[in-house]
């Protein structure tokens, strides 16, 4: 062990020389010509660098090819060395693009967009970001990203089955009414925080007869400085098919039933007064997670509003009493 540990001290110890002399510079660019590119970083200092054709590497923000222009609507990070007195550039990344009036809000105020690799930021005139979105991902894009194959080993249908229904589902946010009701607090607001949306799908966990997926939603306060709040939500699927298969038909129980049983869960002591709650329970709320439990996320809630969150949770061992045997989910089919 110590032997290994000794390598390990070599090798950094080689790194960092290696890289001793590159360094990185974040920022705006204020003007590229003639091959000097110049950036302005956050504290407002400047500094130009030197972009040769054969050497220096230019990666371009996704969705854009690599050879867009670098001008005052891009963010930039530089990496860089000096020789023979001049800063040359060796890897130029684009993190951000500007795109300016892209839209306007009901009173006229014009609304710029800053795209970067997986967010965008509404902002005003002045820079001032009235909003942050996450880029929506769904169940295909996220195994992707996380090179866990889940979803592509499934059948072709069942994999359609899943697109299908989350594309008509969309996205469950409105980017105009949330910019609008940003603009509202930031009026009123001596500091205000950026509000914060976004959407991610995933396959959360199956077995042989089924695939179970998890929606979560961040959305922001409403008329509230605050950053906001997140919610997941589940859908089940035929493996094979694709068809959607209501959450209530995973259990033994009726949705009554289930109810009471929740009620249970609650009631620990035996004070709880059962006539007065009113658990709102709905399909969508109901979560099978992959180490084999079931998570309840309820709320008495009317159409699109989510305060007011309750998440109940059960154990695997619990799980197994109320689910039918085709829907329990064994952990190790998910390793």
């Amino acid at each position: 062990m110590k032997r290994w540990k000794l390598v390990l001290v070599a090798i950094s110890v080689l790194l960092l020389c290696a890289c001793g002399n590159k360094k990185q510079v974040s920022g705006r660019v204020l003007a590229f010509e003639n091959g000097i590119l110049t950036v302005q970083t956050e504290k407002g200092e400047s500094y130009d660098f030197l972009v040769e054709d054969l050497k220096t590497t230019i990666f371009g923000l996704v969705g854009y090819e690599n050879h867009e222009p670098l001008d005052s609507d891009c963010m930039v990070q530089v990496t860089w060395e000096r020789t023979q007195g001049q800063r040359i550039a060796e890897h130029i990344w684009v993190n951000a693009r500007l795109r300016q009036n892209v839209m306007q809000l009901s009173d006229g105020t014009p609304i710029d967009i800053w795209e970067h690799n997986g967010w965008r930021e509404y902002c005003l005139e002045d820079g001032t970001a009235l909003l942050m979105e996450e880029m929506p991902v769904g169940p295909d894009d996220n195994a992707r990203w996380n090179e866990l194959l889940y979803y592509e080993v499934f059948p072709e249908a069942a994999q359609q089955g899943i697109l299908d229904y989350y594309s008509k589902m969309g996205l469950r946010y409105n980017i105009a009414s949330l910019l609008e009701d940003a603009w509202l607090v930031y009026d009123f607001s001596e500091e205000y925080n950026t509000k914060v949306v976004g959407q991610h799908v995933w396959v959360e966990t199956w077995n042989d007869c089924i695939i179970c997926c998890q929606l979560n939603l961040t959305i922001p306060q409403e008329r509230t400085n605050g950053y906001g709040e997140s919610f997941c939500e589940g859908a089940v699927f035929d493996r094979e098919t694709g068809e959607q298969i209501s959450n209530y038909d995973l259990f033994v129980l009726t949705p009554e039933k289930l109810e009471d049983y929740l009620l249970d869960q609650l009631d620990h002591d035996g004070t709880l007064d059962r006539e007065s709650i009113r658990l709102n329970l709905k399909p969508e709320q109901i979560v099978l997670r992959r180490d084999g439990g079931i998570d309840f996320f309820l709320a008495d809630r009317t159409e699109g509003d989510y305060r007011g969150m309750l998440q109940i949770g059960l154990l695997p061992e619990q799980a197994r009493e109320i689910l039918k045997p085709w829907a329990i989910i064994e952990p190790e089919n998910n390793s």
